[in-house]
């Protein structure tokens, strides 16, 4: 085990991180997730219950909770990981954006002028908000005791989402891979595990091929559904057939959802490396496929109630195929940084409580 390594001397890498002399060999390490769909249930169902009572208002302390449960139930070796947000700041973050929103959606019927320039400044506040939002979560997330840190701040949110924005309405939607892999590589490679540096290895040309075959895929999908939804026109000249049609449509656009779900997960998680150290992901078109299909058909049919076992089989595969590969000891490489980490966490006291969930 990793834990047992004894520490060795650090020198500078190639690359700026932290280096070990005489390391012994990669190890491949599992995560492991140990959540269960009913512990989750009886969370979510009081989440909800609470949220509906209050207005909404214990929804920061719902949120808390829900990624407490998650995170005390992901594993690396034997620690988990910890979230430690305050549910207060959450909740002001809330209401600015609740307030903003009433503000946008009441100046669209009253007040057409003001509601553009809120238009406006919502698209180029976004941003900002990425950014501070990460920050917020990767400061309030630890791991044995060492807090993550996100350490880029609005400029490069700015020049990811703009950026990538502005190339993707330029090519008209075909920039969409670049856009992707951008805001990937922002959000990876702002984030610190104490001291350890996060780097974003995946090349853009991957995201390329993922969507162009995701795109090719739907071609003869798209040709199954009209020939189908021809037969079923024949068929039923006299009836509405729309309540056959959608949802074969729907059906159908599962699959290349799917192969992407698999591939764009597999290509983000593989491409992150922590300092020396690396994830890999191994997903699976068909495994995805039907766990999305089978999801889907369990929310449907049981009016919602099958949520959070839905939600618990996806976080279960997403954990369960992400190995990290450990070059050399976790504890010698971060065991010096908690204290710095500490007054660190203990001066973020800007409006880093500004958080909102992004996927």
């Amino acid at each position: 085990m990793i834990s047992a390594y004894a520490p060795a001397q650090p020198y500078q890498a190639p690359h700026g991180g932290t280096d070990y002399r005489h390391a012994p060999p990669t190890e491949a390490i599992p995560l492991r997730f140990t959540g269960t769909a009913s512990e989750y249930f009886r969370i979510w169902i009081v989440n909800v219950l609470l949220s509906v009572l209050t207005l909404g208002i214990y929804s920061a302390w719902a949120k808390v909770r829900t990624k407490q449960y998650f995170y005390r139930n992901t594993w690396l070796q034997d620690s988990t990981f910890e979230y430690v947000a305050d549910p207060i700041g959450i909740l002001k973050g809330r209401v600015l954006m609740a307030t903003f929103l009433i503000l946008l959606v009441a100046s669209q019927h009253y007040e057409p002028g003001l509601y553009l320039f809120l238009m406006g400044i919502g698209i180029i506040a976004t941003p900002w908000v990425v950014a501070k939002a990460l920050a917020f979560n990767a400061r309030n997330s630890m791991f044995r005791n060492i807090r993550f840190a996100f350490v880029r701040g609005p400029s490069e949110s700015y020049g990811a989402y703009l950026g990538g924005g502005l190339v993707y309405l330029v090519t008209c939607g075909l920039g969409m891979p670049y856009f992707q892999w951008r805001i990937s590589q922002f959000a990876v490679e702002g984030h610190r595990y104490g001291q350890l540096p996060f780097y974003f290895r995946t090349d853009v040309g991957r995201y390329f091929n993922a969507f162009l075959i995701g795109f090719l895929t739907m071609i003869p999908i798209a040709f199954v559904w009209f020939l189908l939804a021809l037969t079923l026109r024949e068929g039923f000249v006299e009836g509405d057939t729309t309540f056959v049609i959608l949802p074969m449509f729907y059906a159908l656009l599962l699959v290349p959802a799917a192969y992407l779900k698999a591939t764009i997960a597999n290509l983000f998680w593989g491409g992150i490396h922590i300092d020396r150290h690396e994830l890999t992901s191994n997903q699976r078109f068909g495994e995805v496929l039907w766990l999305m299909t089978t999801n889907v058909l369990a929310v449907l049919f049981s009016l919602g109630l099958a949520y959070p076992w839905a939600k618990i089989r996806s976080m279960r595969y997403l954990v369960e195929h992400l190995t990290l590969h450990a070059d050399g000891p976790l504890h010698t490489e971060t065991g010096y940084e908690l204290q710095e980490v500490g007054a660190f966490g203990d001066a973020a006291t800007d409006l880093g409580d500004f958080d909102m969930d992004f996927g």
